[in-house]
């Protein structure tokens, strides 16, 4: 991240009351845990920091155990997390567009719409496991981002489409029926989705539909 928002309110709300040079190494660990998208070990914070004397050094340990959690030596920060995955779904949600203007074929625009759909439907579920990952992993590259966006999108659609199944069987019993005999069946949206984000053609899908008239 070359740019992240200050929220200058906030921020003097929880540290208006630290000194110079806390103030200093708050702001120095901010720039470089977004710019790297990683979080620091104490002996990393004062690296980063070029803290040297006594003084600068505590400072340093002021910040970290104050506005910091510790987890296995490395200091996490929740708002700092959450403006990174938020650069990161802001980045997925934008290359939509390039992808279903650039597409080729028509299958391939239905096939973007629908995953950009499923993106959309499953946005909190992915916003999760990208604060999960990031906590775990201590990174959130473009391509974990992308992997955490996939890998929500299919239990999220398959989640909804067997509990849609399981509460209105009698429903989708009846609109998975064709309206006459040259149409057709319909499916919900949810099992469209997941049929396109999994990947399968229109070929298999209407082999299928011919298969079963047959």
């Amino acid at each position: 991240m070359n740019f992240y928002p200050r929220h200058i309110g906030d921020y003097h709300t929880k540290a208006g009351r630290c000194t110079l040079l806390q103030h200093g190494a708050f702001s120095v660990l901010m720039d470089k845990i977004y710019n790297t998208e990683t979080f620091p070990t104490l002996e990393q914070a004062i690296e980063i920091t070029w803290a040297q004397s006594d003084e600068e050094i505590e400072a340093v340990k002021f910040v970290l155990n104050r506005f910091f959690l510790e987890k296995d030596g490395i200091y996490f920060q929740k708002r700092i997390i959450d403006e990174i995955v938020d650069f990161r779904m802001k980045s997925l949600n934008h290359s939509y567009p390039g992808k279903i203007s650039s597409a080729k074929t028509d299958k391939e625009k239905a096939l973007f719409r629908a995953e950009y759909d499923a993106f959309k439907l499953a946005e909190k579920a992915i916003r999760k496991r990208m604060r999960e990952h990031l906590f775990d992993k201590n990174e959130l590259s473009i391509e974990s981002a992308s992997e955490c966006k996939e890998a929500t999108i299919v239990e999220y659609l398959a989640t909804t489409v067997e509990k849609t199944a399981t509460t209105v069987e009698i429903n989708l019993t009846h609109v998975n029926q064709p309206i006459t005999n040259n149409q057709e069946p319909r499916t919900s949206n949810h099992k469209k989705a997941l049929k396109a984000f999994s990947g399968e053609s229109n070929s298999e899908q209407h082999g299928a539909n011919n298969q079963g008239k047959g």
